[in-house]
């Protein structure tokens, strides 16, 4: 018995070292186990630090690079201009998600335009979605900062807690290696330029991460919740339209279909397209929906 209690513990004592030696590799990683942070904290602390040391290599090579070329100040300050290289943050998308923060959405019918071109009607305020520039506005009120510099500090902290949850569930899946490599690869990825910019990304991906994270603890309550937060940062999102779907069917029989989530999760698995409507959408609807469709879908495919 013996034996095997020594065995057990040179064991964790070799996992232990292991994981000190690859977290001393990484910018700062020695760091974090010497941070007074508490014990749910800690676990977090190396893979935020290099997601934030790659984050800041990342904005100096593009501020650099803006710098070089310098046609920044010859464009027009909605479409990637502006005095400073810091203005390109905000241009674009961003343009358009700050106008709302500013001015709401514009009241007027969509404006259609002459067939043959690359849209089909006038831009508009209405393809940007509410959660994003409601932050900006709150955070706005609230520090007293310009709506600019509450965009990037909405951005920056999401990306953050975006980092946290890739971190999350790639080390429930995989390992604490894995989920520290995953949120640094999550500071270069294709579109990580957008992460501290006034774009609604980082905040999207923060509550899609934590999602499939409560997904996975199946804490579902939860897991609708974010869905539900979801659907309101950025459109698209199937899951939110078939729980839509699911809530019309419950609302109208008094009770949760399970052969009506099946058929949807059958028709995705075939590459059918999905038509989803609610006739009267709900906040609550919408949660409870959530809960049960992701619950639905999850049974289907243990099965």
């Amino acid at each position: 018995m013996s034996t095997i209690s020594d065995s057990a513990a040179k064991e964790s004592a070799i996992a232990d070292r292991q994981r000190r030696d690859w977290r001393s590799r990484i910018p700062g990683g020695h760091l974090a186990g010497h941070l007074a942070l508490p014990a749910g904290v800690r676990p977090y602390a190396a893979p935020l630090i290099l997601y934030g040391v790659a984050k800041l290599v990342g904005l100096a090579v593009f501020a650099r690079l803006l710098e070089s070329a310098g046609d920044y100040h010859e464009k027009n300050p909605r479409f990637g201009g502006g005095a400073h290289w810091w203005d390109v943050l905000g241009s674009w998308d961003g343009w358009w998600y700050l106008q709302v923060a500013e001015k709401g959405y514009d009241p007027r019918p969509l404006e259609r335009l002459d067939p043959g071109g690359m849209f089909t009607v006038k831009q508009n305020s209405v393809a940007y979605f509410p959660l994003y520039p409601g932050l900006i506005r709150a955070v706005s009120e609230i520090t007293g900062l310009g709506l600019f510099g509450a965009g990037l500090l909405v951005s920056v902290l999401a990306s953050f807690v975006a980092a946290a949850g890739i971190y999350a569930v790639i080390s429930l899946l995989a390992g604490a290696r894995a989920g520290t490599i995953a949120a640094g690869l999550w500071a270069v990825s294709p579109g990580a330029g957008t992460e501290w910019a006034v774009y609604s990304e980082s905040l999207f991906v923060a509550i899609a991460a934590w999602c499939c994270y409560a997904v996975m603890k199946r804490q579902w309550v939860a897991a609708g919740l974010l869905a539900f937060a979801a659907g309101r940062a950025s459109p698209g999102h199937e899951l939110r339209g078939s729980c839509c779907s699911s809530g019309g069917a419950r609302e109208q029989e008094g009770h949760r279909s399970v052969s009506t989530s099946r058929q949807i999760v059958d028709a995705k698995h075939k590459g059918a397209p999905i038509v989803t409507l609610s006739e009267r959408p709900c906040v609550v609807c919408e949660v409870q929906c959530s809960v049960a469709q992701v619950r639905t879908i999850l049974e289907v495919e243990a099965s």
